[in-house]
C-alpha cells in the first residue's frame, strides 16, 4: 500500500503562523512586535485563452515534419522525470555531454542532406525567451545552429516550414 503523500503547507499559512509566533514572543518579552511579514493578496483567477496554447502548434509542426520531403528523422522529445516508490528519479532522457544549461527542444532530428534540426514549439503569443527553461532551450537551438543546422522557436507550422529547406 502506498503511503499518503502530505502536501506542504501553503506559504500564506506559514507566514500567518510565523507572524502569530512573533507577536506572542514579543508580548511575553514585553517588547514591541517585529514588523510583520507581508502576505500578498491572492491573484484573481484568469481563464486561460484556449487559442493561445502550445498544443495545436505541437500537433501542426509534428504533422509537417511527418510529411515534409526533406526530413529524414524527426523525434518528439518529451522531457521530465518520474519517481519510483523509494523516491529515486527515473529520467525520460539523459544527456551525457552537452553545453552547460541545456534542455532539449520539442522536436529534433536530421534532414536528408545530413544537417540536424531542432524546433521548440511555443504558444502563438510567445515573443522572446524569458524563463530559465526557455533560455536552456535557446542553448540547444544555438548549439544546432553552430554546427550548421536549422533551429528556432516556432509559433506555427508555417514558421517551421519557413525554416526548413
Amino acid at each position: 500500500m502506498r503511503p499518503v503523500l502530505k502536501r506542504p503547507p501553503k506559504l500564506r499559512d506559514v507566514l500567518a503562523k510565523n507572524n502569530a509566533s512573533d507577536r506572542f514572543l514579543a508580548s511575553m518579552a514585553g517588547k514591541a512586535p517585529m514588523a510583520q511579514s507581508v502576505i500578498a493578496p491572492k491573484r484573481a483567477y484568469t481563464k486561460p485563452d484556449l487559442e493561445d496554447t502550445e498544443a495545436p502548434v505541437l500537433a501542426a509542426v509534428g504533422e509537417l515534419l511527418h510529411y515534409h520531403p526533406q526530413v529524414l528523422l524527426a523525434i518528439r522529445q518529451n522531457s521530465g522525470a518520474a519517481q519510483t516508490e523509494t523516491g529515486a528519479p527515473i529520467w525520460f532522457f539523459k544527456v551525457f555531454r552537452s553545453p552547460p544549461e541545456f534542455t532539449l527542444t520539442d522536436y529534433w532530428g536530421f534532414l536528408r542532406d545530413g544537417r540536424p534540426f531542432a524546433f521548440e514549439c511555443k504558444r502563438p503569443s510567445f515573443t522572446t525567451p524569458r524563463t530559465e527553461r526557455e533560455l536552456k532551450q535557446q542553448s540547444h537551438i544555438h548549439l544546432i545552429e553552430s554546427i550548421g543546422g536549422i533551429s528556432g522557436f516556432v509559433r506555427s507550422a508555417q514558421e517551421a516550414q519557413c525554416l526548413l529547406p
